[in-house]
């Protein structure tokens, strides 16, 4: 087997290079809530659709959520829930039982950074969901009104339930004028 590997392999993704530090609108590809790979992270993998950076759409990143299941956190438990929340999962105010895993293909926008760190005496480097505001919104969240979104992907989105009724991981204001107007429980936008 023939094959060239970059000069820097910890950059290499899932199906890419990482993307550059920026706000992006992205669709989850793989949540592992299993904790049979990670015992206390839960990997959740990212695909870039568009952003605030040109040229980065389809780069991949991978963002670990801190959660000891035999130790909860309450820094843990609240970025999980803004993520959950971010994908339309769960709403505010609201108690339910939530997979994770029931994240795939939602999609939400997220500001990334790069982390520089050493493991093994090692300098390496990731990119990161910034901490600084939340680090993720849903989609026309006023927050991020400035991040560009991909219409085609928009296309894409889909009506999904959960055990406390139907979620969406569809836009808010200002994408309004992307929303159908109707009560149709099958329309992604209904109820927007």
């Amino acid at each position: 087997m023939k094959f060239s590997l970059p000069s820097d392999p910890h950059q290499l993704g899932i199906g890419g290079k990482m993307p550059a530090p920026g706000r992006y609108h992205v669709v989850v590809l793989d949540v592992d809530a299993s904790f049979q790979k990670t015992p206390k992270n839960i990997p959740v993998h990212l695909e870039v659709l568009a952003g605030t950076v040109p040229g980065q759409a389809g780069m991949t990143t991978t963002e670990f959520l801190y959660y000891d299941r035999h130790d909860i956190k309450d820094f843990a438990v609240e970025r999980l829930g803004r993520f959950l929340w971010a994908c339309g999962l769960i709403r505010p105010g609201e108690e339910a039982d939530v997979q994770p895993e029931a994240a795939v293909g939602r999609q939400l926008v997220v500001e990334l950074f790069e982390d520089s760190y050493e493991k093994n005496g090692v300098a390496k480097k990731s990119m990161k969901i910034s901490w600084i505001g939340g680090g993720v919104w849903p989609l026309g969240d006023p927050e991020v009104s400035d991040v560009p979104i991909s219409r085609e992907a928009l296309a894409t989105l889909a009506p999904t339930t959960t055990s406390n009724g139907p979620r969406v991981s569809a836009p808010t204001e200002p994408f309004a004028e992307l929303a159908s107007v109707t009560d149709d429980p099958n329309d992604p936008y209904a109820g927007l």
